[in-house]
């Protein structure tokens, strides 16, 4: 026979409509019925018992192990009209089985319910106890050592919350596990962690990552398919612990613990939760934001990633703009010059040439008049020194002998 509380071997419950009854001297709780089978597998007998309340009824089917069955004999139970008498023991009571044998063996029923499961009930100040209650206590295989043991675990607990429990399919050991959570959960909380498929090892694994975690926090990481390996990932990245709502949302983006620790390990300023959901959508990697960090951009925002990054500029660029251009390498000249077909060579060669710090507007005009460091040179070469913006700009639309005679020549 069980020797405790496991739920998903009582019988399962088809219909419930129980009116309270009251429990006489005889011990009964009425006549019922019930009707038998040996079941395929072997060694189990299958019942189909209605122990019958006043007007009302319950109906529960069981596969039962021959050896809780008292006077089951193979024999008489097979045999056509042969009288048996079998009863079935259980914590809260005895379901007396009188009938005959045969093809569908059945018969009467009534419930015995057991004065020391009363007696014991009421010395422990548990409340009340109707015949419902009794039958349903057996029904459902409830032993007043589960009560006892949710008392023990801080749960003040009658008849209606073990019929919750075991109905739910809430076992006493999972109730145990919820423990692990650091502190006892309502049982109304425990029922709707089971209800929701929250499993004990999660809550164990939630458990070690040593969290202050709720109910309705814990929930939600389920709901969303969040396990604690991923939290405690997150955490590791440099998330606050105190942040699930953060974790959620990085999750929901398809964003792993790695991403935000690259982000991190590439000096990414101020990078937040939100603002690595936005590097994350805008499509930067690790090492596109890594580039853009060593080119040594001053003044480097989150929102200037995201633009040279909308903007398709190069890691590399931004470095040459930064080491040619000093002064005037923000994120918006980078963008500018970028925009207008700049290239990296172009700007090494003006720089070289001494134009580097001219402002970024000055220097699209030239790139866009067609002045290239080679030009420039070959003005130089012809005597054309130190000439100005506009100078060169002349020299390139009109020809280099707009620019007079050379200084020198």
């Amino acid at each position: 026979m069980r020797k405790s509380w496991d739920p998903t071997v009582p019988a399962v419950l088809i219909a419930v409509a129980m009116l309270v009854g009251t429990v006489v001297a005889t011990g009964g709780l009425g006549p019922g019925e019930w009707r038998a089978e040996l079941g395929s597998a072997h060694g189990l007998l299958r019942l189909d018992l209605r122990p019958a309340l006043g007007q009302g009824m319950v109906r529960m089917t069981t596969d039962v192990d021959l050896d809780e069955i008292e006077g089951f004999d193979a024999a008489t139970f097979g045999r056509r009209g042969a009288p048996v008498e079998l009863a079935w023991r259980r914590d809260a009571g005895t379901f007396v089985l009188s009938g005959t044998g045969g093809r569908r063996p059945g018969g009467e029923l009534r419930f015995e319910p057991s004065a020391g499961f009363v007696e014991r009930w009421r010395a422990l100040e548990l409340g009340e106890l109707s015949d419902d209650d009794l039958v349903r206590l057996a029904v459902q295989g409830l032993r007043l050592s589960d009560a006892e043991a949710l008392h023990e675990l801080g749960y003040r607990v009658g008849a209606q919350e073990l019929f919750r429990l075991a109905s739910h399919g809430v076992s006493l050991d999972w109730v145990k596990e919820a423990q692990v959570l650091g502190y006892r959960p309502a049982l109304e909380d425990v029922i709707r962690l089971h209800a929701h498929g929250v499993s004990a090892d999660q809550l164990r694994d939630i458990a070690r990552l040593g969290l202050r975690i709720d109910v309705e926090q814990l929930l939600r990481l389920h709901h969303h398919g969040i396990d604690a390996s991923y939290v405690g990932g997150m955490i590791d990245a440099g998330v606050s612990p105190e942040d699930l709502e953060g974790i959620v949302r990085l999750h929901s983006r398809g964003i792993s613990p790695e991403y935000v620790a690259g982000l991190r390990s590439a000096g990414v300023p101020d990078a937040g939760i939100e603002d690595v959901a936005r590097l994350h959508d805008h499509g930067i990697d690790i090492d596109y934001a890594r580039g853009i960090v060593d080119s040594g951009l001053p003044g480097l925002s989150i929102d200037d990633i995201v633009r040279l990054r909308a903007h398709g500029v190069p890691t590399d660029f931004a470095r040459a703009v930064v080491t040619a251009v000093p002064g005037g390498s923000d994120a918006s000249s980078v963008i500018f010059l970028h925009d207008h077909g700049v290239s990296e060579d172009w700007i090494h060669g003006m720089a070289e040439l001494g134009y580097g710090g001219a402002p970024t507007a000055e220097l699209t005009r030239l790139h866009s008049h067609g002045v290239a460091p080679g030009f420039v040179r070959s003005l130089e070469t012809a005597g054309h020194r130190d000439l100005s913006i506009d100078d060169l700009i002349r020299a390139a639309t009109r020809g280099p002998e707009s620019l007079g005679s050379a200084s020198g020549s």
